[in-house]
């Protein structure tokens, strides 16, 4: 029972120990699941290859060619993000201060916590889950058909930026708008606002209002608003118009932090609006320090 009760304790901290009784079919103990062959590389050794095959790693004995068990080369040697060190995922570090692998900076944890992927992905670029383009603009999300960093409903991608859209001119009294030709066409009708692909969208620093008629300009953190759309987009979705002002969410916090103008190009200090640390699953912030552990899951 002792014994038993060890190596549970030891699964439920993330630590996989091999013992030379322990077989590949003991799951609690192995951890096989993938996504890619890279994931399977810490089964490979003198004797075996490994492959990643629906969602699972297969090892074969070179020899034989056949089916063998599945056993880590290192003891203790961890497959996941979070888990003890050494670290086998690419983009992963030790921290030597408690032992575990965390993301360097830059990077996040994977949903299934094996990879370390881009915090920040641009828009048209490969995604894996919203938070890694919500990072770039937070009027973005990845998109589920393939993959990729789009703008929402109601934006326009324009100089890697989602603008948004409102209404342009309409045919005489009707309240459907026709397609614009020339920035005139929109700015005659809702001032800072430009032709963009046929339809009117707001300038650079201007979001527009919930009824989509007219460009408001984006405030900063506890500037004054009248529409929590003009704080998303400085200080990103943790951020509302509370009272007239732009403030962080109850789950969010201001922080300070180097941004580079993707209009302007110009490098900056804003702040934003960052998720407060929860529990430690839920958890990945960036340190300055890359001693320091990364434990919270610094989304937005």
């Amino acid at each position: 029972m002792l014994k038993c009760a060890i190596l549970v304790m030891l699964v439920t901290f993330g630590v996989t120990i091999i013992l030379p009784s322990v077989r590949s079919s003991d799951k609690d103990l192995i951890d096989l699941e993938c996504t890619d062959d890279a994931n399977c590389t810490i089964f490979q050794g003198v004797y075996h290859t490994s492959t990643c095959v629906n969602g699972s790693c297969h090892c074969i004995h070179k020899e034989r060619n056949e089916t063998d068990e599945c056993e880590p080369q290192h003891i203790s040697y961890s497959n996941k993000i979070g888990g003890t060190c050494p670290c086998n995922s690419e983009n992963s570090f030790c921290n030597e201060t408690n032992q575990m692998c965390i993301c360097k900076d830059g990077f996040m944890p994977s949903r299934e916590m094996k990879r370390c992927i881009s915090k920040s992905v641009p828009l048209n670029g490969t995604c894996e889950v919203d938070e890694q383009c919500i990072m770039h603009d937070p009027f973005s999300h990845c998109e589920d058909v393939f993959n990729n960093c789009t703008c929402q409903q109601h934006f326009l991608d324009f100089q890697d930026t989602c603008h948004s859209v409102v209404e342009g001119p309409h045919v005489n009294e009707t309240t459907v708008s026709v397609p614009c030709e020339h920035d005139v066409d929109c700015s005659n009708h809702t001032a800072n606002s430009n032709c963009h692909q046929g339809k009117c969208i707001c300038v650079h620093g201007f979001v527009a209002n919930a009824d989509r008629n007219s460009c408001l300009p984006v405030v900063q953190f506890e500037g004054n608003c009248t529409e929590s759309n003009q704080c998303i987009a400085q200080l990103s979705i943790g951020s509302v118009c509370s009272e007239g002002k732009c403030e962080c969410s109850e789950a969010f916090f201001p922080f300070s932090d180097h941004a580079h103008d993707n209009v302007t190009g110009q490098a900056t200090v804003v702040t934003t609006c960052k998720r407060k640390i929860g529990e430690f699953r839920d958890c990945f912030t960036t340190n300055l320090n890359p001693l320091q552990p990364n434990l919270g899951r610094d989304l937005i």
